[in-house]
């Protein structure tokens, strides 16, 4: 089931696996006003984990 959520700059989302590892993802404050339709993220992981923009995976129909 999808969750949406609102975050302001400054503001983050933890994701856990049940081995306790957390993915933060936290929300940047936007330094360039020229990219206004964008969101600016930080993510953090294990070294483990691979962060994959949504448009570079195959067949995935995320919106570029």
């Amino acid at each position: 089931m999808p969750l949406t959520l609102g975050r302001k700059p400054g503001q983050e989302i933890v994701l856990k696996d049940n081995q306790g590892r957390e993915v933060r993802i936290e929300v940047m404050e936007a330094d360039n006003m020229d990219y206004h339709d964008y969101m600016r993220l930080r993510i953090t992981a294990p070294d483990d984990i691979q962060i994959i923009r949504g448009e570079l995976i195959p067949g995935n129909d995320s919106k570029e």
